[in-house]
């Protein structure tokens, strides 16, 4: 089994599902610390972020609802999102522009 290590970004997150990563095919994936920052240049505050996973069946599902990411902080989830195949982590943020993503897979092919 092949192993190779990769990463994902997002520049801005908008208010509406952005793709980050997917699993592709025969390849299974260990996302590692996905990161979501603060990049409001204005201050103006507080914008959350939720992170959810794609199936193959077309189903999401939610590992985090509407969480707060406060201006020049960021929000870390450090332990494995494991995805099969063909999976997909979508962000969407509060607000359009005002947050960055970046995510670091190990993914395992047969």
């Amino acid at each position: 089994m092949a192993t190779n290590f990769t990463n994902a970004k997002v520049d801005l997150v908008g208010n509406t599902r952005t793709l980050l990563y997917t699993a592709p095919a025969g390849t299974q994936a260990a996302a590692h610390g996905l990161f979501i920052t603060n990049i409001d240049d204005g201050g103006s505050g507080t914008h959350s972020i939720t992170i959810e996973i794609q199936d193959t069946s077309s189903g999401y599902h939610k590992v985090a609802n509407k969480i707060p990411v406060p201006y020049g902080s960021a929000f870390a989830i450090d332990k494995p999102i494991v995805l099969l195949p063909g999976e997909k982590i979508y962000l969407t943020g509060s607000t359009t522009a005002m947050l960055a993503a970046c995510v670091s897979v190990l993914e395992k092919t047969a």
